[in-house]
């Protein structure tokens, strides 16, 4: 299967200048193939040029791909594949987007970015937290980093607050550079 998609995108997509459309496809393929969660996915990562990275306990996975679109700055382009009360979704958006509170909804915020990898914590009831170490580069002498917390709640991607600050606790940890 993953060798047809990778067809199907290859020739549909080969030569020209936006990988955007490529979510589309890619998000119908996963909710038609929710074994696509645990599925290693490397002609798709070689071939394709997708960077994805899951959680240790395999419930959540991130796809990332440079849509070309954006010059110095690498205009990313994310989809977010979780599974929730037994059953797995997939959603076009970044962990930023879940931050922003956009997550899923057509909006006009650049919030893409390439997640670098994925800890998973747990709370005291037993619950999975999702640490994203994400990376976005606006220019070629500008660069924003975060780590980012987010949890599997009710079937949707909710920050959750664990970085203790001096007044209160935050779901995330920035920094430009």
């Amino acid at each position: 299967a993953e060798e047809e998609l990778v067809k199907f995108l290859k020739d549909k997509y080969h030569g020209n200048e936006s990988r955007r459309p490529y979510y589309e496809e890619l998000i119908d393929f996963l909710l038609d193939n929710p074994e696509t969660l645990s599925y290693p996915f490397a002609l798709l990562e070689e071939e394709c040029y997708i960077n994805i990275v899951t959680s240790e306990d395999g419930n959540l996975r991130l796809y990332s791909w440079d849509s070309t679109m954006g010059g110095t700055w690498i205009a990313w382009t994310d989809v977010c594949q979780y599974r929730s009360d037994g059953r797995v979704y997939a959603v076009e958006g970044s962990i930023l987007d879940v931050k922003y509170g956009v997550f899923g909804v057509e909006d006009d915020m650049d919030n893409e970015c390439v997640v670098l990898g994925i800890e998973t914590l747990y709370d005291k009831s037993n619950n999975p937290i999702y640490i994203a170490h994400t990376n976005v580069r606006y220019s070629s002498n500008w660069v924003y980093a975060s780590v980012e917390a987010v949890g599997i709640h009710n079937g949707k991607l909710k920050p959750v607050p664990v970085f203790y600050g001096q007044e209160d606790i935050y779901d995330d940890e920035e920094y430009d550079h």
